[in-house]
């Protein structure tokens, strides 16, 4: 199996590279000791890291593992997979669009997969998906305290993890047992530090990872798989109006990619600079490190580069 390629890849790497090289910023080499990184968005996943290095996740080959999603089911006993196929005669396209499109915090509340509608929501369904997702997050930090053998810090990130105090507080007054306790105040406030008492320290820390350029890294280094599970990488540094699936970059071309980022262009019409194996990477490159510099014939030169890499893709 390992030979086709079923191995635990885990998912959500850009952030938590990220939360990696801000930790080893603030606290020096060994970045905070023992950190727990909770990246909780609508999708979600837990990292360990010890100085700085990740050495267990949540998600494994696929980003359905770990605690309950906004559609994703989150852990699953597989027993419940092979009776839903071999005895209730579900197809296995069915079952794979149920564990990813109808489960989770949908799932369970049968009313939404959105955080924020649940929590104005004042039902018992509402609130039960809302425990449980504490539930499932606080199960994973166990065993991941468990994998580093104690925890000196807790790190929230992500949509709900940097967003929502409430969520941060469900999860926080779960882990009395470990020595963490909520700062109320500072977490009401968002700020960084938000631990109170000798325990844990517990942090609210942006995943940082808005600059594109870790999505073009991560695909030319990572290949084939780099485009495979490109979709949660834009997922994590962008909004859904920022990028398209299987975009015609060249209006009547007929040829498509499978992803393409939303530039402005000079018309109603936007420009699209295609993520995937058609990248212009050092074209694009060249053009935000001109930028940076402040180059304005630099920049100039570059976007005549990138255009020009466009229209032969």
């Amino acid at each position: 199996l390992i030979e086709d390629g079923i191995i635990a890849y885990g998912f959500h790497g850009l952030s938590f590279e990220a939360i990696a090289d801000r930790l080893t910023r603030r606290f020096g080499p060994d970045a905070g000791g023992r950190a727990l990184v909770l990246h909780l968005g609508s999708g979600s996943s837990l990292c360990a890291m010890q100085g700085g290095r990740s050495i267990a996740t949540t998600m494994g080959f696929s980003p359905l593992d770990g605690p309950v999603m906004a559609t994703r089911c989150g852990a699953i006993d597989p027993g419940v997979l092979l009776h839903l196929m071999l005895r209730k005669g579900m197809a296995p396209d069915a079952v794979e669009d149920m564990l990813y499109h109808r489960s989770g915090l949908a799932g369970v509340s049968g009313l939404s997969g959105d955080m924020q509608e649940l929590m104005a929501t004042d039902t018992p369904q509402a609130r039960e998906a809302l425990d449980y997702f504490a539930l499932t997050v606080c199960r994973q930090i166990g065993a991941l305290t468990a994998a580093l053998e104690g925890v000196d810090r807790i790190v929230f990130t992500a949509g709900i993890g940097e967003n929502s105090p409430a969520a941060r507080a469900m999860v926080a007054r779960r882990l009395a047992w470990l020595g963490v306790f909520i700062d109320e105040a500072a977490n009401e406030a968002g700020a960084e530090d938000i631990s109170s008492g000798q325990g844990p320290a517990l942090h609210v820390i942006a995943t940082g990872v808005g600059d594109l350029k870790r999505v073009l890294s991560n695909v030319k280094a990572r290949g084939t798989w780099g485009e495979a599970t490109l979709g949660m990488a834009l997922e994590q540094v962008m909004t859904p109006e920022q990028y398209a699936t299987n975009v015609e970059v060249r209006p009547h071309s007929g040829q498509r990619v499978e992803y393409a980022i939303r530039l402005p262009g000079d018309g109603a019409e936007p420009v699209w600079l295609p993520i995937d194996a058609k990248l212009p990477t050092e074209d694009y490159e060249r053009l935000v490190d001109a930028s940076e510099r402040g180059d304005a014939e630099g920049v100039d030169e570059a976007a005549k580069g990138l255009d020009l890499s466009l229209i032969h893709i």
